[in-house]
């Protein structure tokens, strides 16, 4: 997976969202592709819904909550690496970072 080439800030809203709300269920880090914009990398959280799974990427001052199927297909989602709540604030921890994780050498 790249990391994000966009200058964005999704991992660390991903993350902070992990470390504020109880609600989250997975922390995600995939590559996408947007509109005029490369695949990169990008992250966001999901959570549960009477519907089932949503994604909520509040990303860049966005504020997107879609279910997941919708927002997988749109947003072309690939390799995408769902790390349960309690894994990623282990992660947070032990690498000092946001994320992307897979690609730190530890």
């Amino acid at each position: 997976m790249t990391r994000n080439q966009t200058g964005g800030d999704c991992y660390a809203v991903a993350g902070r969202a992990a470390i504020e709300d109880p609600q989250v269920l997975y922390v995600v880090h995939a590559t996408v592709e947007a509109p005029g914009v490369p695949r990169h990398g990008h992250a966001w959280v999901e959570l549960a819904d009477a519907l089932g799974t949503v994604c909520q990427d509040r990303s860049n001052g966005n504020d997107v909550t879609l279910p997941q199927a919708v927002y997988y297909y749109f947003g072309r989602v690939e390799d995408a690496r769902r790390y349960p709540r309690e894994q990623a604030l282990k992660l947070l921890v032990s690498t000092r970072h946001f994320g992307p994780w897979e690609e730190d050498p530890r």
